[in-house]
């Protein structure tokens, strides 16, 4: 009994004294946080937009003693110009100019 209580204080020490020096601090790299990025919108744009469709369709009407061939198709385009100006959190639209 006595051999165990010394094997396990001598275990209790020289173990203590692994383990304090595993919980050294160590100097590691400083992270800091990007700088923050602040958008702004101000300035002008130009853009243009195309679009288009097409269709076929027979119509067949039960009693009328022809049918009827539809083909169709549109082309639809447009532009917009403008300038923004933005004012703390507050972007404003002057000259904005569009067609469709």
């Amino acid at each position: 009994m006595r051999r165990l209580a010394v094997a396990l204080l001598g275990a209790t020490l020289f173990g203590g004294l692994s383990a304090n020096a595993a919980d050294m601090p160590v100097k590691g790299p400083v992270y800091k946080a990007p700088p923050m990025v602040m958008y702004n919108w101000t300035g002008c744009y130009i853009g243009g937009n195309l679009g288009g469709v097409w269709g076929k369709s027979n119509i067949d009407i039960p009693g009328y003693p022809s049918n009827f061939d539809i083909n169709t198709s549109s082309f639809v385009g447009g532009g917009q110009l403008g300038c923004n100006y933005q004012v703390q959190q507050v972007v404003s639209a002057s000259k904005a100019i569009g067609t469709a």
